[in-house]
């Protein structure tokens, strides 16, 4: 469900809410229609339970994050440049809205359901095609290290994106996220970019 009506994306942003304050477990229907004051046949009408909110909510996730790749991997920018972009925006987004957060790194939540765990791992799968391609590049122009396989450099970018929202998940949301990650990226470009080789006259 890419497109929402008026209706649905007031009961999707509820259900972010209540995620955002009260965590994953208590979103219910009953939960959303007491937060927007409406029965349980009036929402039941615009989504068939708790798992349709949930996808449309990956929904809404894919449709941001890939109208960013598709903007970032068609600007000049160099590779590098591309997944710092990447990067950075996704922390400002995770930010800026917590229940979103949440959901995407909630591995309860993609072990209890399957359908939706399903659609995560799509969406996943699409982006990291997107971003390899600039790891790639950037390797080719001599930016990061060429030595290790694109897909690790990939997968230590995203590993260390969602260590940082889980340590912050974990803290209760006790420190400044965005900031956070702009000197987490400064410390991974500096691992990544490619080291010239140094002599030393005797």
């Amino acid at each position: 469900m890419s497109d929402l009506n008026r209706r649905q994306s007031e009961i999707v942003n509820a259900a972010l809410e209540i995620i955002a304050t009260s965590g994953v477990q208590e979103l219910t229907m009953k939960n959303v229609g007491r937060r927007l004051d409406m029965t349980d046949a009036a929402l039941y009408r615009h989504f068939s339970g708790k798992q349709d909110i949930l996808l449309a909510i990956t929904d809404l996730f894919e449709v941001s994050s890939t109208r960013l790749l598709e903007r970032i991997t068609a600007s000049p920018a160099t590779g590098l440049t591309q997944v710092k972009m990447f990067f950075l925006d996704r922390c400002r987004e995770f930010a800026a809205n917590r229940g979103l957060a949440l959901v995407m790194f909630s591995d309860e939540l993609f072990r209890s359901d399957k359908k939706v765990s399903n659609r995560f791992f799509e969406i996943m799968s699409r982006h990291r095609d997107l971003l390899l391609n600039a790891v790639i590049q950037a390797q080719q122009n001599g930016e990061i290290n060429r030595t290790p396989p694109p897909d690790h450099l990939f997968m230590i970018v995203m590993g260390a994106l969602r260590l940082l929202v889980t340590r912050w998940r974990s803290s209760k949301f006790s420190f400044d996220l965005d900031a956070e990650g702009s000197r987490l990226w400064l410390s991974l470009e500096d691992l990544l970019k490619e080291k010239k080789n140094e002599t030393t006259d005797h």
